[in-house]
Order: C-alpha cells, then structure tokens, then sequence
C-alpha cells in the first residue's frame, strides 16, 4: 500500500553499479579540482567560495562531496563551469597511464610478417 503508514522506514534506493561508480568518479575528479583551485583552503572554505561564485550552497557541497546526494544536472553544470571542466570529464574516473594505441586495421603481427618476408 502507498503511501506507507506512519512510521514506515521508507526502502532504501536502489542506486546501480554504473550509478555508483559514476557518483564516486564525479566527487573524485570534484575533489581533485577544487584542491587545485583552491590549494590553501579548508573544504569548507573553498565550498563557501564556490557558493559565493555559483549559488550552490555549503551544505549542498557537503553533501555532494560526501557521496549522500548527487548534484542536479543544473547544478553539475555550474560546478563544472566554475571549475574549468566539462560535464562529461566530472564524471568519467581519470586514468592514470595513457591508452595503448589501437592496432592498425591490419594488425602490426601482419605488417611484422610481411616486412621479413622474403
């Protein structure tokens, strides 16, 4: 029955493994981003500036920063803007060695043999 009754622990969200891991990449690449822009300052302090510069309030960065909520799509935007990022980098973890490159349509063991070929 919905709603529930009075004094109903309300279930907990179900969040997926995708979400989760996007959510701990976002406050990652947050973090990350705010200590650099803000390298002498106490969280706290850089999130007052960062209200100060984007409206989003301090308990509304503790609470992103803490992983308890995500930010609205809105307010990712503004952080993202405020911070020098784009979107879609705050939320994609950062890899920490460059990707080998992909091999050529014919493949480099292919080329390797037909260059010792006789």
């Amino acid at each position: 029955m919905w709603p529930p009754l009075m004094g109903t622990p309300r279930p907990k969200k179900i969040v997926s493994h995708a979400a989760k891991r996007a959510r701990d990449a976002m406050v990652e690449n947050l973090g990350r981003r705010i200590a650099e822009n803000y390298p002498h300052l106490k969280p706290n302090t850089a999130y007052k500036k960062i209200e100060k510069a984007t409206g989003i309030s301090l308990s509304s960065m503790q609470r992103i920063m803490s992983g308890e909520t995500g930010p609205s799509i809105d307010t990712l935007a503004d952080l993202a803007h405020h911070l020098g990022l784009a979107v879609a980098d705050m939320l994609t973890k950062r890899m920490e060695a460059p990707l080998p490159a992909p091999p050529s349509s014919r493949g480099e063991a292919a080329q390797r043999l037909q260059r010792s070929s006789p």
